[in-house]
């Protein structure tokens, strides 16, 4: 069971902390989480039976593990819910026509949401931002292919453009600067 909950949480972390797919079949995502929690709980009923007979603390060893786990993705977990949620401070969007689409969130909390939109679905990015005068520089996203969008905007207008190669249009202020 120890090899089972290790191989879902190492599966349930990379999925929590890389690059969000969304499209026909996001709900996926969480089913080596999902695996994992089921396998920790059943884990700690069986440790807990173990101990009990031998007080040999090394017997749970495999709840402690699955439970660190759980604690790490759920950890991940709140993080993205606590973006999702936050009010925008700025919305971003492609000019119409173009190709890739992006959408660019800056949150209240300093944490900025970073949509490429494809046809069937597409991938959001998440990471932090910092916002000073007319400068914006993202940190903290990664992905495979290199960066998607560059790390610094400049604000000019109602477009901010980054490093003069993508232009996106200024959708909407909220809250102030």
């Amino acid at each position: 069971m120890l090899g089972l909950i290790i191989y879902f949480g190492i599966k349930a972390l990379e999925i929590e902390f890389s690059v969000l797919e969304i499209g026909l079949i996001e709900n996926i995502n969480d089913l080596p989480f999902l695996i994992l929690a089921l396998a920790t709980t059943s884990v700690i009923f069986i440790d807990a039976r173990y101990f009990s007979r031998s007080r040999k603390w090394y017997q749970l060893l495999s709840s402690v593990i699955g439970i660190a786990l759980v604690a790490i993705v759920l950890k991940g977990k709140l993080e993205r819910y606590s973006t999702n949620t936050s009010p925008s401070v700025m919305l971003m969007h492609h000019i119409p026509g173009k190709y890739p689409v992006y959408k660019l969130q800056l949150k209240k909390n300093g944490k900025f949401m970073l949509h490429d939109l494809q046809i069937f679905g597409g991938e959001i990015y998440y990471g932090r931002y910092e916002w000073k005068d007319d400068s914006i520089h993202l940190f903290g996203y990664a992905h495979e292919g290199g960066e998607v969008l560059p790390r610094a905007g400049l604000v000019r207008g109602d477009t901010v453009s980054w490093n003069d190669s993508i232009v996106l249009t200024i959708a909407r202020e909220e809250d102030g600067y």
